[in-house]
Order: structure tokens, then sequence, then C-alpha cells
């Protein structure tokens, strides 16, 4: 009733500071200073972390089952008076659910009365405490049987993480364990596992709960929030916000309301559920383009003229309350920095990374530099070498004689012999010449099918008024 949840807000403002005493570090719900996000950044960073190192890391989200509905109030009255519960306070919270009735509803429609044998209210306040006892005991279990698993909560999402893959199966056991003792069950559906290394991923597929293997990811939603294993951006719930986004936005267009009324509500629903998933993703440029025009209508109308988006947005309104992006850098560096004011050691566990980051990024800047001057080396190398093959020796080639050449007529036979003895004589010297200055190349500038040239046939030419050859050594004239 309406009345007993203002009196179990009452009740529990009063016992938030005392359990305290007993709550690990890693459970965030229903404690004053930590959010959703508590949960969800520590694991993602390690996880980051054991990427950039190309380390060992597994992490898996365990969910329970009708986590609520399974609470049996008599067991945990007597459990949490043991914790230093108020004793008035659990008796009534017993009679209080004694003879407990529910009813389905459906459309609107509600069943027939079923008398209730265990459960506790969602909505109440009180059960949060509940909540928060079951999974400190699991995880103070989970110190003595697996103290290297890392580990966080929020109410009925579990994270567990390690960089054995062994001790993070070996955990998942205990707590599937512990879990049907205390009269719970782990939604396998629900849950999923990754790691960030290949010999680490063939180990985690084989992971079972109940005969059942766990679904092996490379990226799961965590409390609104995705984790990832891989250097990507998965951008399907940034979509699906941006698509709703777009929808209210729309919406806001036709309100018959003021002009201020419409600014309130763009900036208090649209552009909020904009930003709540894109921690560490974004939606499609194109995407965002379409939201921001829409965003741009609402802002300015249809009717006017001189629309600058610049001018909009920067002078007459305040970015970061209606532009896309400029909203997601924002609610991103805010997190940010409260995260890590809260906590020195998550300060210095980002500030790690960034230096890491930045490391990795400067050693593969310089090895693709020394790669392009290598490659660049080797192409001037080689055209240098192509270009004095092409060339050869141009020094010892004369001009080539623009004179057309006479005919000579030798006076007898044997001076024409003669004179074709010491032309075949100079041409195998102009070969093995050449032979030798390209025999660290290995190549010769003669080809296997390129003949070497012979004198005319005719014996009655004369040897000074042949042609002069092109080339290199390619007759007399070369």
């Amino acid at each position: 009733s309406i009345l007993w949840r203002i009196e179990s807000g009452v009740w529990y403002r009063r016992l938030a500071g005392s359990q305290e005493n007993w709550l690990p570090g890693g459970v965030h719900e229903a404690r004053p200073g930590h959010e959703c996000l508590s949960s969800a950044w520590p694991a993602q960073a390690r996880i980051e972390q054991a990427m950039l190192q190309n380390e060992d890391r597994a992490a898996a989200t365990l969910d329970y089952s009708k986590f609520f509905d399974r609470f049996d109030p008599s067991f945990y009255m007597g459990m949490l008076k043991e914790m230093g519960y108020p004793e008035g306070l659990a008796r009534m919270q017993a009679d209080l659910y004694d003879g407990f009735t529910r009813h389905i509803k459906i459309a609107g429609t509600y069943g027939e009365a079923i008398l209730a044998e265990s459960g506790m209210g969602q909505g109440c306040s009180l059960s949060l405490i509940a909540a928060n006892a079951t999974v400190t005991i699991e995880f103070n279990m989970l110190e003595h049987a697996t103290p290297s698993v890392e580990k966080s909560a929020f109410i009925d999402d579990r994270t567990l993480d390690a960089q054995n893959i062994n001790e993070l199966e070996a955990a998942i056991a205990e707590v599937v364990k512990m879990d049907q003792l205390m009269g719970h069950t782990t939604n396998i559906d629900k849950s999923k596992i990754l790691a960030t290394t290949k010999r680490v991923r063939k180990k985690a597929g084989n992971i079972e709960i109940g005969g059942l293997k766990l679904n092996l990811v490379n990226d799961f939603k965590l409390l609104g929030h995705r984790c990832m294993a891989a250097h990507k951006f998965v951008n399907e719930d940034a979509e699906e916000a941006a698509a709703e986004a777009k929808r209210r936005v729309q919406r806001i267009a036709t309100l018959p309301v003021d002009y201020k009324t419409k600014l309130n509500a763009l900036k208090t629903s649209p552009i909020k559920v904009l930003t709540a998933p894109t921690q560490w993703a974004r939606a499609k440029v194109s995407t965002i383009g379409t939201l921001t025009t829409d965003v741009l209508r609402v802002l300015w109308g249809k009717t006017r003229t001189l629309r600058c988006s610049e001018i909009i947005f920067g002078l007459l309104h305040q970015a970061a309350d209606f532009h896309p992006i400029s909203a997601m850098v924002w609610q991103s560096l805010a997190n940010a920095r409260r995260m890590m004011q809260k906590d020195p050691k998550m300060l210095q566990q980002t500030v790690d990374s960034l230096r890491l980051r930045e490391r990795l990024e400067t050693e593969e800047f310089l090895r693709q530099k020394q790669k392009n001057e290598a490659l660049k080396t080797t192409a001037t190398t080689g055209q240098r070498n192509l270009e004095s093959a092409i060339n050869c020796d141009t020094t010892s080639v004369p001009p080539v004689s623009t004179e057309v050449p006479q005919a000579h007529f030798f006076e007898t036979e044997e001076e024409a012999q003669s004179i074709e003895q010491k032309t075949a004589e100079a041409l195998n010297k102009r070969k093995r010449v050449h032979l030798s200055v390209h025999e660290d190349q290995n190549r010769s500038p003669w080809d296997s099918q390129q003949q070497v040239p012979t004198p005319p046939p005719s014996r009655h030419m004369s040897i000074d008024r042949w042609p002069n050859w092109r080339g290199c050594g390619g007759g007399p004239g070369g």
C-alpha cells in the first residue's frame, strides 16, 4: 500500500547507515554515493587495461532469476536480525508477509487470488536491505574461496572478472552452488562471459552452469552500459536510444504548449535518453544528424529564416542542453570526473590506462614511420638501379650521328674479312664489360632474346661508314 511504502522509506533512511558496517565495497545498490556506473566502470577499466597490455582476462555477468520473488520472508527476517536489524521491524514485516496473497494482472484484468509461500515486495525499500545481505554473504564466501576474483553487484546483476580463467570458473561454480542452497537460481539466458585473448575465449566457451554453457560474447550490457572486450564501437544501444529520442523530439514539436515548456521538455526527456548509454559508444553519424535537424526545428521552427545551427546552438542556447553531440561529450566528461573524484584508485587506474595507450600509440607511430622510411629507401634504391641500368655508362657513348651513311667499297676480299673479324672482337669485348658492370644487380643489359648486331652482309661496306647504334653497346658505333 501507499502508507507502507512511505513507512518503509522512512525506516530505510534510518537503517541505511547501519548496513555500511557489513557491506563490502563491491555492492553498490541502495547506498549513498553509489550508482550503476560504480559497478560498470571498474569492470570495463580492468578489461580495457588487459587489452592494452595483451593480457589474459575474462569477465562474466550473472543474473538472478526472479530475485525478489524467491525471498523466504521468515528466513530472511531471522537472518537480518542476526545482522543488526531491529527486532520489532522484523516481526512486523514477518506478519505483513504471513498469508500474503497475489493476483496476476493481464491487460488490466486481475486473476484469482494466489496464496504466496515466498517473495518480498520489489517496490518495498526494506527489501533492498535483504538483497544487499544476500549478495554480501555470497561475496564474503568468494573472498575466501577465490580471493583473486574481482566482484561487483547492483541488486540482482553480479559481475565477476579475473585474470586466471580457472579462478573465474571456480567462482562461478561456487556462486551457483550457494544460490541453490539459498533458494535462488541463475538465469542462464541473461548470463554472459567474455575474454580478452583467444586462448582464454576457448576456455571460457566451455564453462557450464547446470549443464548449460554460458553465452560467449565480445560484449555484454551491464546496468545500461556496454562492457567490451574488443577495440570497436558497439552502437546498438546508442542507436536504440537515438531512435527513441527522435520520436520524443517529434512529439514535443507538436505539443500545444508554449515555447518555454517545449524547451524544458526537450532538455529533460529526449536528450537524457540519448546520453544514457553513450559513455563508451555513440550512434551513427547519420542518425545523430537527423536528430540534430529535428531538435533544430523545435528550437527555431519551420517558418523562420536564417536558421544557422552554429548560432542557435552556440549563442542562443546552451549546446550541452540541446545539441546531441555536445550533450554526449558533456555527459561522458561529467561521469568520468564524478567517478574519479569518488575513488582515487579509479583515478590512478584511468591515468595508467591513458599513459599506456599513449605509449602504445607512440610506439606504433614510430614503427610505421620506420617502415615507411624503409619502403621509401628501397624504392629510391630501386629507382636508381633502374636508371643506371637504362642509361648504363653514357660517358663512353658518343652522340648519335644524324648523317646519312655513304657506302664504301673495299678493294680486295681479304680487306673486308679483316674488318669483319675486328668488328666481332670489338662486340665481344663490349659485352664482357657490361656484364661486369651489372653483375651486382643479377641482370644483364643483353637480353637472351636480343641478338648481337652483326655487320652488313655485304663485304663491300666500310666499317667507318656504318650507322651509330643506339643503346648500350649495341654496335660498333656504341
